[in-house]
């Protein structure tokens, strides 16, 4: 998979590429087909799948896939409405209190603004509860409609 972000640890923080506006990270966690997906955007989009022993039963016969396209009108709207709310107040954790376990999913959004990385990470499953603010309600939202559309692309790579 591409390599898009870095760790600074001087601001102990993870960095996106300049090159790069936003980043969706999506990890399964340890599942039956430990999915992997990428989706970084610099005007364009490039999209990277990995799943655990998937060659059998993937149209490319492949454990990865690959697409580069253009960011449809729906992708942008999500990531310009939070972008459009006060962002920059949103946590970098998003997780249940006291909660750790190593085998659940999670979600990474990390955004190029003002030349300053923005990164979040998401425990799967959180209900909307957890989002209060209105910058935190987008959040959730973007981040429901970046898993779907990974989703989709999954069940488009996989043979019926």
């Amino acid at each position: 998979m591409k390599q898009y972000r870095s760790y600074d640890k001087e601001l102990n923080t993870i960095l996106l590429d300049d090159q790069y506006l936003f980043a969706y990270s999506n990890f399964d966690g340890f599942s039956t087909r430990n999915l992997n997906a990428e989706f970084f955007v610099d005007y364009n989009y490039t999209l990277e799948l990995s799943a655990f022993k998937h060659k059998k039963i993937t149209k490319n016969n492949s454990d990865n896939f690959i697409e580069n396209g253009i960011l449809n009108e729906l992708s942008l709207e999500y990531i310009e409405k939070l972008l459009s709310t006060d962002f920059n107040s949103l946590k970098q954790k998003y997780q249940y209190e006291g909660f750790a376990t190593t085998d659940i999913g999670s979600q990474q959004i990390l955004i190029n603004f003002d030349k300053i990385t923005k990164y979040i990470d998401i425990l799967d499953g959180l209900p909307i509860e957890f989002f209060k603010t209105p910058a935190e309600e987008k959040l959730f939202q973007l981040n429901e409609y970046f898993k779907e559309f990974i989703e989709i692309k999954y069940k488009n790579w996989i043979v019926e």
